[in-house]
């Protein structure tokens, strides 16, 4: 029933067809140990106005009252704040309602950080249509007149991000009135940047300092056995860098995510650990036996080389796990959008996106 701009008249029913355009700006504190992010999120809504509308006008604006004439929105897991919206005259469609909400704060995300720090993640928004009175759906969501694009992410230059912004997509979709108590079918917008850690970083200031540690480590079998004093200097040596990395690991571990399994960088640092700990035991045991390949510290370094064997390829295998996320194309996130909803209507129509323009100024 839609027209040629994709919507119905405002009389044409309960239901209120709504277009939208979301403008995402200022993406910021994608936190670890938080799950959550920041943004400056900015919804523009049009809708056709009414013959009585354009007379009268609206009613007085009420926007907590659920009345038909109002978007009743629910952005998942922020505050909407909308401003009134005004009567405008367009050349193409006639008297339109313009309405803009802007949301700049913190929204929750659960982050998949079994490849930390190497992963992708997906920073989701949900916008949900709310109801009218009496039960009647108050709006159905479609593509907008306003602008060329339903997605527009603004890039904003920060010293301090810790991420780069891959793509973005958006999808329009229809819940399944099987999940709704009333039986209704609510529509919803979905937006997704997509977004790759810097992990560079991370591996300079945690992965190469343990490297040095641990090789450090290995400079106790420099001390030769016959000397005096030469046990207890190996074992001070070895015990000295064992206390070491523990602090370090204490240290960094607070900045690090705080998840119930193990990421790629704890299980670095539990690798090396380790190895110390064994380096600390191997030179007790030669106190009391000897184990030539063991004193002269040729067991230890090949040990220490197939931990960064082991080391590269859990890295290379958290890279291919996660690129395989940068690859998924528009109609995997449709498939994806549905799975995470629960529903299993089809999309009605998947969004015209542009990124790092600064086109809606």
């Amino acid at each position: 029933d839609f027209n040629e701009a994709g919507m119905v008249p405002a009389d044409d029913g309960d239901v209120r067809t709504i277009g939208i355009c979301v403008v995402s700006r200022k993406l910021r504190d994608i936190s670890v140990p938080s799950q959550k992010f920041s943004a400056l999120v900015i919804i523009f809504l049009d809708w056709f106005a009414s013959p009585s509308e354009i007379k009268s006008g609206l009613p007085e604006w009420n926007p907590a009252d659920g009345d038909v004439s109002f978007p009743n929105l629910a952005v998942s897991e922020a505050a909407v704040d909308p401003k009134p919206p005004m009567l405008v005259e367009t050349e193409d469609y006639g008297f339109q309602w313009r309405m803009v909400i802007e949301i700049d704060g913190p929204f929750m995300q659960n982050y998949d950080l079994r490849n930390f720090p190497v992963d992708v993640q997906n920073l989701t928004v949900k916008i949900a249509s709310g109801r009218g009175d009496r039960g009647t759906n108050a709006m159905r969501f479609v593509p907008t007149r306003w602008h060329q694009y339903e997605l527009v992410h603004q890039h904003v230059d920060d010293v301090m991000a810790e991420t780069k912004l891959l793509n973005g997509k958006a999808v329009f979709i229809d819940t399944d009135p099987d999940y709704s108590s009333a039986m209704r079918s609510y529509s919803q917008f979905w937006v997704e940047l997509k977004v790759q850690r810097i992990a560079l970083p991370y591996l300079f200031r945690v992965l190469f300092f343990l490297e040095i540690i641990s090789f450090v480590t290995l400079w106790g079998y420099r001390i030769e056995k016959g000397e005096q004093g030469s046990f207890t200097n190996r074992l001070n040596h070895s015990a000295t860098m064992l206390l070491v990395t523990t602090t370090f690991l204490f240290i960094v571990n607070n900045y690090l995510p705080l998840v119930t399994y193990l990421t790629i960088l704890d299980k670095c640092g539990i690798l090396y650990f380790l190895f110390i700990f064994l380096v600390l035991v191997g030179e007790v045991i030669t106190t009391y036996r000897k184990f030539e390949y063991v004193e002269n510290g040729l067991v230890g370094l090949f040990v220490w080389a197939g931990i960064q064997i082991i080391i590269a390829m859990l890295f290379v295998q958290g890279y291919y796990a996660e690129s395989r996320k940068k690859k998924k194309s528009g109609n995997d996130y449709v498939d994806y959008v549905r799975a995470r909803s629960g529903e299993k209507y089809e999309a009605v129509y998947k969004c015209k996106c542009r990124l790092d323009e600064d086109m809606l100024a």
